[in-house]
């Protein structure tokens, strides 16, 4: 006799639910890691976000360019690119 009158389906298992958030803490520091190694991008002479001619050991322009390239950055990392 199956005295389950639970209509809703199984309870969730508190194991698989703390698997899951391991999963996206996981998957969370990927994304945040993986934005920083682009951060890391190698000299070209050009900025990373106009392409303006730049000196020495510069990856930006100004200031501007460098906000919004790091705001692009952010949020390719929010989105998992």
């Amino acid at each position: 006799m199956n005295l389950n009158l639970d209509t809703r389906g199984p309870l969730p298992d508190p194991l698989d639910e703390a698997q899951r958030a391991i999963e996206d803490t996981i998957a969370d520091g990927l994304a945040h890691v993986r934005a920083q190694m682009r951060k890391q991008a190698v000299f070209t002479g050009q900025c990373l976000s106009c392409d303006a001619p730049v000196g020495p050991a510069q990856r930006f322009c100004d200031g501007h360019c460098r906000e919004d390239w790091e705001r692009a950055e952010r949020a390719r990392a929010r989105n998992g690119a």
